[in-house]
């Protein structure tokens, strides 16, 4: 598989971007639950982020670096730093975390409020 011009996409770029996807959904979830989520009195639901929603998203990106730079090396393949295929990747890491914290937060809401918001990620849910 290439990428852009003569970039050659190694095993392991693809076992560490694939890891990376992974490491993001999973860290979406404790930081969609450190978010402080209330509902205004005209009826919009509000969030704000918190202290441990910001250590979350360290935790994050160092995944994201940590999982670029292991996939190469667990296959023994040189590790070229965090650059091609790497950086292309950050887009669909975060698009990926965002997704999965907005859903994992609308799961929060609707456990704890009840009921079907049409609101939001609900809508884009469904």
């Amino acid at each position: 598989m290439s990428f852009i011009g003569n970039h050659h996409v190694t095993p392991g770029e693809v076992a560490g971007g694939i890891a990376g996807l992974l490491v993001a959904t999973a860290i979406a979830w404790p930081r969609a639950e450190s978010m402080r989520v209330w509902r205004e009195p005209d009826g919009s639901w509000m969030r704000q982020g918190t202290l441990r929603t910001v250590g979350w998203w360290a935790v994050a990106v160092a995944g994201h670096v940590v999982t670029a730079f292991a996939g190469p090396l667990l296959f023994g393949e040189k590790a070229h730093g965090f650059g091609g295929f790497d950086s292309a990747t950050v887009l669909v890491y975060l698009g990926v975390s965002l997704g999965a914290q907005a859903w994992f937060l609308e799961r929060r809401l609707r456990h704890t409020v009840g009921g079907s918001r049409r609101q939001g990620a609900a809508m884009l849910l469904g």
